[in-house]
């Protein structure tokens, strides 16, 4: 609805263009089609002479909501500054017409809606009897948690005219009980106004608690309604929070801290948590004890010591992340979401120059809703030195020319932070390491190194790969060779086979590494390795008789130094054992290259296929399907896997010959199964 001011002498509240309040000059307001609902005119006519009174409500630029009245023929009153009067002969009588609820000109609201209508006109010089010396208006007293008043006026009149320091903001900054709006109420006069609530946690005062809002009125003559309840609220619980930290206190050099946070939104609407150990709240992190995990990123941040980069680590990870002050095991650190709650598990060392009480302060973030830093806990660090152990080999004695060794080895600052592990089986501790048998694992390069012959060059190979180490006195399956880092502990498996001219009693020498820190050489057992012969065999085929055309046979092969060490494995199908492989069906399977072989008819030359490959090998005799081809090694067997299909010409009863292979040693070729050929 819109109003336009059609006659001066009168009094209202307007607003420009420019959202400033104006005083309007009208006692009678009638609709104007010609403007947008909830617009007001202003009137910028409005001067006069001693005996044209205006009456208005304003709020200039910088100051609270004034008065105005009796302009005594001022033109300024343009200007949304007003100037009070010596004698006030009414206040504004404000009421809604439901156009966006009442509001009240002040600081944090200079300008609102104050629906302006005949009867506010009507009722203003009855509001307030005539009264000299800018008597001041209705005053407003409010409470803080701690039972003391806190004053706040409305001043009636010439506000502006006080030294900024002296004016009264009225409802600003104010801390309540409730957020209920606040009525005021003295005789015609009725102020409504949204008071804002900030709930503080002050002492024993906690926001989560219920609240009660209580009303009093009181008149000019003294007389009050007494205290009444006018409604109740319960803040709610605040959307982050920032809980605790498991242990709360002790002590130590190291220490896995489970730290929660929770989310109202879900732990998954966490931006990031932050823990941050240091002795005290300060305005840098350098030098300090400072973590964050990024939940998007999945990624765990430590603070470099001038406070000025982060360094990424990944939880889960063989891995550390460490400043001057601290060091963060990744392998042990790990995060867990469960309904509205984010645990971090952080996996801490305090370095020796770090040593002291520490406060334990937690973040938690998600998206602008933050918890704020809070103190949750206490610890104070050691100096723990880092020490590195050798502790162990299992067996720790024995007999035997192949043995899987588990050699244990210990880190005070975590597994991730070795830097090699060693051992040695030799027959005395010498000065050199020629015809010897010496490994060690290079933690960071997750490789394992064989000493060669001459004891002056490393022979790398990964552990778990398919393939062998060895020199002329050992060898060192690398399928069955493994590292495990579990907390401080690294567990080398070291799958070893001893040759024969290296047979006689050995001691087991072990040594770990951590940077400069060491373990130094440890004796920790001893092996009698014997010549241990290897031997391989033609096992077995499967299934061992039948007929048809088509079938997949399974044919197995074992060595006594391992899988890997094959060279090649071999199958004949054929009628007789005969001198020729001509016009027959003879493959052969080379491991070092994972390629299969089938004669041609002539038995003059190898057709060679990928075991898996989407192709075919064939002859006149029989043919093999590569993609369903495969080879398996388990331990010390070999297992060939071969789809055949016999050819017509090629039908009848068939022997299956079977041969295996290893450097210098071999199956001799067996008869293993019969199938006629269809």
């Amino acid at each position: 609805m819109s109003y336009m001011a059609v006659r001066s002498g009168g009094a209202g509240i307007v607003r420009d263009s420019l959202s400033r309040a104006r005083v309007a000059c009208s006692m009678t307001l009638r609709h104007s089609p010609n403007h947008l609902p909830g617009t007001f005119l202003s009137c910028p006519e409005l001067t006069g002479n001693a005996t044209q009174d205006a009456y208005g409500i304003s709020a200039d630029a910088s100051g609270p909501a004034q008065m105005a009245g009796d302009p005594r023929g001022r033109s300024d009153l343009r200007e949304p500054r007003f100037v009070g009067c010596s004698h006030c002969e009414a206040c504004a009588y404000m009421e809604t017409l439901g156009l966006g609820g009442p509001q009240l000109f002040d600081d944090t609201d200079r300008v609102g809606t104050i629906p302006i209508t005949k009867r506010m006109i009507e009722h203003l010089p009855r509001v307030l009897p005539h009264q000299e010396n800018n008597v001041a208006g209705p005053s407003v007293f409010l409470w803080d948690v701690a039972g003391a008043a806190l004053p706040a006026k409305v001043e009636a009149t010439g506000d502006h005219e006080r030294p900024p320091s002296e004016r009264v903001t009225p409802f600003r900054s104010l801390h309540t009980e409730s957020d209920r709006d606040l009525i005021l109420k003295t005789g015609a006069f009725n102020l409504v106004h949204p008071l804002p609530f900030v709930c503080q946690e002050i002492g024993v005062h906690r926001c989560s608690a219920g609240k009660t809002a209580y009303m009093n009125r009181t008149n000019p003559a003294g007389v009050n309604s007494e205290w009444q309840i006018a409604g109740t609220w319960t803040v709610p619980s605040a959307p982050v929070t920032a809980d605790s930290v498991t242990p709360s206190s002790g002590s130590g050099s190291t220490q896995t801290f489970a730290l929660q946070y929770s989310a109202t939104a879900g732990a998954t609407s966490f931006s990031t948590v932050w823990a941050w150990f240091n002795s005290m709240f300060s305005a840098s992190a350098a030098n300090t004890c400072m973590v964050y995990y990024d939940r998007a990123a999945s990624t765990l941040y430590l603070v470099n010591d001038a406070g000025t980069q982060w360094l990424p680590g990944t939880p889960g990870a063989a891995a550390t992340l460490q400043n001057s002050q601290c060091s963060i095991n990744l392998a042990t650190t790990n995060v867990a979401l469960v309904s509205n709650t984010l645990t971090l598990n952080l996996a801490t060392t305090f370095k020796p120059v770090f040593a002291g009480p520490k406060n334990i302060y937690m973040y938690g973030a998600a998206g602008a809703t933050n918890s704020g830093w809070q103190a949750r806990g206490t610890w104070t660090a050691t100096s723990g030195v880092v020490t590195v152990s050798a502790d162990s080999v299992t067996p720790s004695s024995g007999t035997g020319s192949t043995q899987t060794f588990a050699l244990q080895y210990s880190d005070t600052a975590g597994a991730t932070n070795f830097s090699s592990a060693w051992a040695w089986f030799n027959d005395t501790f010498s000065a050199s390491a020629a015809n010897s048998c010496l490994v060690y694992y290079d933690r960071a390069a997750s490789t394992l190194y064989l000493i060669n012959d001459a004891g002056t060059q490393w022979l790398p190979g990964t552990p778990g790969a398919a393939a062998t180490l060895q020199n002329s006195q050992c060898s060192i399956n690398l399928a069955t060779t493994s590292a495990a880092l579990v907390s401080n502990t690294l567990t080398l498996k070291l799958a070893t086979t001893f040759k024969p001219a290296y047979a006689s009693a050995k001691n087991i020498y072990m040594y770990g590494a951590a940077g400069a820190t060491n373990s130094g050489w440890q004796t920790r057992g001893t092996w009698t390795a014997t010549s241990g012969i290897v031997t391989v065999t033609a096992d077995s085929v499967t299934p061992s008789s039948g007929s048809g055309s088509t079938q997949t046979f399974a044919l197995q092969y074992s060595d006594t130094a391992g899988a890997t060490t094959f060279s090649t494995a071999w199958a004949w199908f054929n009628a007789t054992f005969s001198a020729s492989a001509a016009n027959s069906c003879l493959v052969y399977y080379d491991r070092a290259a994972s390629t299969l072989y089938l004669i041609n008819d002539a038995g003059t030359q190898w057709l060679p296929g990928t075991p898996g490959a989407a192709a075919t090998l064939q002859n006149s005799q029989c043919s093999i399907n590569l993609a369903s081809t495969s080879v398996a090694f388990a331990s010390n067997t070999l297992t060939l896997n071969l789809p055949l299909t016999f050819r017509s010409a090629y039908a009848g009863g068939k022997t299956i010959y079977m041969y295996g292979a290893d450097t210098g040693t071999n199956s001799g070729w067996q008869t293993r199964g019969t199938w006629t050929a269809q």
